[in-house]
């Protein structure tokens, strides 16, 4: 039965890059912050282990100039936590954009962000942003909600204009005139009697970069064959006439891929994926998009995993070049 899925558990191994500097500490059940030996360029180039398992980079965080891993949750106690900072080259390098949605809120009580204290008291016109959207692009991109109904662009300025809060406030009142000046507006700020909830909503998108860190990240550069059959059983008379009965009223599919210049790393990812199959012996899922087409299919490897070593520059995987192919069968498993 089909359990993993191809280009996604096609992995590289990230230890296999040359590391800069390496730490451990252990966990006590409360600490999320972790120093690392050395400070990176994104998140990419840091590798988080505990007890030896590799974790998913979206656990954590980098800050302090990317010198600090914090983590979501903190690591249980006893937990070796070891943290790797490696040498990337530019070609393993992948840069991802996507949408992402803050949300920050406020009320009655105080509420500190940024050092400042925001209330819904009959006199704080001004609220700030989500930490993190400091670069939304005007009021299309923010959704301030009162007592939870989302309000028109009218009903409230970006940036407040406010220089002692910078540009990353909003501006909103029970009225808003011609003269938005904080002294305008403060006599109408919203009383916590009218009022006990606002939420400011920041849509944007957000660019990363990160590891190339499976085959999903490369798609095959010389193309891709696709064979489709039916499977027909034939029926011939010794005199001659021919009937024909479908076994399966679903064609099957036959894929060629090939990849070229792959480094090692990759290469060693493909070889990986196809020994856990123990090569054409288990199926598993074709993730279709890795083909420009859409759905997924469960396959199996159809004959030997095609490899050939390209160029060399020095003893390291990320430094040899290989040409890798193979070819898929669909399965109805």
């Amino acid at each position: 039965m089909a359990t993993t899925t191809y280009p996604t558990d096609a992995t590289l191994n990230a230890l296999s890059f040359s590391s800069t500097a390496i730490v451990s500490y252990t966990a006590n059940g409360s600490r999320t912050a972790f120093n690392l030996g050395e400070s990176v360029n994104f998140k990419g180039e840091t590798i988080a282990q505990f007890d030896g398992v590799i974790q998913d980079s979206k656990q954590y965080v980098l800050s302090n100039a990317f010198s600090t891993v914090t983590f979501i949750a903190a690591p249980s106690n006893g937990i070796t936590v070891k943290l790797t900072s490696i040498t990337l080259p530019d070609r393993f390098i992948s840069l991802r954009s996507f949408p992402t949605t803050l949300i920050q809120s406020y009320g009655t009580t105080a509420t500190q962000v940024d050092s400042n204290n925001y209330t819904i008291n009959g006199k704080t016109v001004d609220f700030r942003i989500p930490v993190g959207s400091e670069n939304v692009n005007g009021e299309d991109s923010i959704e301030v909600a009162i007592q939870g109904v989302p309000q028109p662009n009218s009903a409230f300025i970006f940036p407040s204009g406010n220089s002692a809060l910078s540009t990353v406030t909003v501006r909103i009142a029970d009225f808003i005139d011609d003269d938005s000046s904080l002294a305008a507006t403060v006599a109408n700020a919203y009383s916590s009697a009218e009022v006990d909830q606002i939420s400011i909503r920041a849509f944007f998108t957000q660019k990363n970069k990160d590891f190339l860190n499976s085959m999903e990240d490369r798609k095959p550069d010389r193309g891709n064959e696709i064979n489709k059959m039916f499977d027909v059983i034939t029926f011939e008379s010794q005199a001659g006439y021919e009937k024909r009965r479908l076994r399966s009223r679903r064609p099957k599919r036959d894929f060629s891929l090939e990849y070229t210049n792959v480094s090692g790393l990759e290469k060693d990812a493909i070889e990986n994926f196809y020994d856990a199959r123990q090569g054409t012996f288990e199926s598993f899922f074709f993730d279709m998009n890795h083909i420009n087409q859409t759905g997924t299919l469960i396959t199996r490897f159809d004959g030997a995993l095609d490899v050939s070593h390209n160029h060399s520059l020095d003893g390291t995987k990320q430094n040899n070049f290989y040409t890798v192919g193979f070819a898929l069968k669909e399965v109805f498993d």
